[in-house]
């Protein structure tokens, strides 16, 4: 089971080992994964996340995700 992945501005430094497919992170995980369980597995820490999104929808971190979901994380701005 995958998901897909993108990680915007300055997230996308946190991508490093994961494949790359048209601009998204496939992501493979175990069934019951959440956000938050990925963001701990690409060593993201969740103060640099703005807010985040599953299928276009804003969700929490704490989102249960399934096989071919599409997890947009967004970072957060200073300015």
């Amino acid at each position: 089971m995958a998901v897909h992945l993108l990680l915007y501005g300055s997230l996308r430094k946190y991508s490093k080992n994961s494949e790359t497919i048209e601009n998204s992170l496939l992501y493979p995980f175990s069934q019951g994964i959440t956000v938050a369980q990925i963001l701990d597995g690409l060593e993201v820490p969740e103060k640099n996340v703005s807010f985040i999104r599953v299928n276009k929808n804003r969700c929490k971190i704490h989102m249960t995700l399934r096989d071919e979901d599409c997890i947009e994380l967004f970072p957060r701005t200073i300015g």
